[in-house]
């Protein structure tokens, strides 16, 4: 069984090296992370409404909606850089 990106080749005997990499399981990491986050956000942005900090509640929406979209690009740029490096591993040691 062969890991999508692993960062290093397998190890003697077919067990992945503590410091192999899945990008599935950092692509479904990315996704859970940003679900969370513009939830605490939106949060955040509804409490501050109810104390009367921020009145245009649209307004609140778009940056919290900014915020957590500059922070997903900024993970997926890393990501982005994982399967580059997994690619180049890949078809450098053909």
């Amino acid at each position: 069984p062969t890991t999508c990106g692993a960062s290093a080749p397998p190890a003697p005997g077919g067990a992945a090296p503590p410091e192999a990499v899945n990008l599935n399981v950092d692509g479904a990491l990315l996704h859970l992370l940003a679900d969370v986050l513009r939830s605490v956000v939106i949060l955040i942005a509804g409490l501050l409404l109810q104390c009367g900090v921020i009145r245009d509640a649209a307004h609140a929406d778009v940056v919290c909606a900014l915020v957590v979209s500059v922070l997903i690009v900024l993970g997926s740029v890393v990501m982005l850089r994982k399967v580059v490096v997994a690619l180049r591993r890949s078809f450098g040691s053909r």
